[in-house]
C-alpha cells in the first residue's frame, strides 16, 4: 500500500475507535440519566460489547498497516484494556447478576461490594482506553 493510503487507514481506524469510545461514554451517561437502572444497564452492556468488537477490528487495521513503535504500543494498550473489560470483567459481573437473580433479586452486601469493585475496575480500564485513544488520534494526524 502507498503511504497516503496507509496514513488514511490509520486515521480512519483511530478516529473510529476513539469516536466509539467517547460516543459510548456519552450514550451510557444518557441511558442512566433517562432510563431505569436495569434497562440502562442492559443497554450499556450491549453498547460496550459492540465497542469491544469495534476495538478489535480497529486494532487489527492499525496493526496490519505496520505503525510506528509508539503507535503500536498505544494500540496494544488500548486493545488490552478493551479485551480485559469485555472478556475478563464483564463475564464476572454477569455471573454476579445471575447470582443476584438466583437470590430473588436481592443483592447481598458481599455481592454488592464485589460488583462495585468489578465495575470500578471496568471504569478505570475504560478511562485509560479513552486517554490512549486521544494519544492515538494525536499521533496519527
Amino acid at each position: 500500500m502507498s503511504a497516503p493510503v496507509i496514513q488514511r487507514l490509520h486515521l480512519f481506524a483511530a478516529t473510529l475507535w476513539a469516536g466509539a469510545l467517547w460516543g459510548g461514554a456519552l450514550i451510557a451517561w444518557q441511558f442512566f440519566a433517562t432510563l431505569d437502572r436495569a434497562t440502562a444497564g442492559r443497554g450499556v452492556t450491549s453498547l460496550f460489547a459492540t465497542e469491544a468488537y469495534i476495538a478489535i477490528g480497529c486494532a487489527a487495521l492499525l496493526l496490519i498497516a505496520q505503525p510506528s513503535k509508539a503507535v503500536r504500543g498505544i494500540v496494544l494498550g488500548m486493545l488490552a484494556c478493551a479485551l480485559t473489560q469485555r472478556f475478563g470483567l464483564v463475564p464476572l459481573m454477569e455471573e454476579l447478576k445471575a447470582q443476584m437473580a438466583a437470590n430473588g433479586g436481592v443483592l447481598t452486601a458481599g455481592l454488592k461490594t464485589e460488583f462495585g469493585l468489578l465495575h470500578l475496575g471496568s471504569t478505570v480500564f475504560y478511562g485509560i482506553e479513552c486517554v490512549l485513544a486521544w494519544l492515538l488520534v494525536k499521533r496519527t494526524r
